[in-house]
């Protein structure tokens, strides 16, 4: 958790809406904060890094499959 924020102000609501248009799917992601002191204290912390390093692993996969 990310410091100065409590548990409760820490937790998000994550959409992910995937979207097929001509054999290609295309993710979109939106995470919404309680606030925006919450907000910018998780981008801090160093999460949003590590959410685009799962997304890096996770292109790379369906590459892949492709």
């Amino acid at each position: 958790m990310p410091a100065g924020v409590s548990a409760e102000d820490a937790t998000t609501i994550n959409t992910a809406t995937f979207t097929e248009a001509e054999g290609r799917t295309t993710l979109a992601i939106l995470i919404q904060a309680a606030n925006k002191v919450s907000r910018d204290a998780i981008v801090e912390s160093g999460m949003e890094d590590g959410l685009q390093d799962a997304l890096g692993l996770l292109e790379e996969t369906a590459a892949v499959f492709a």
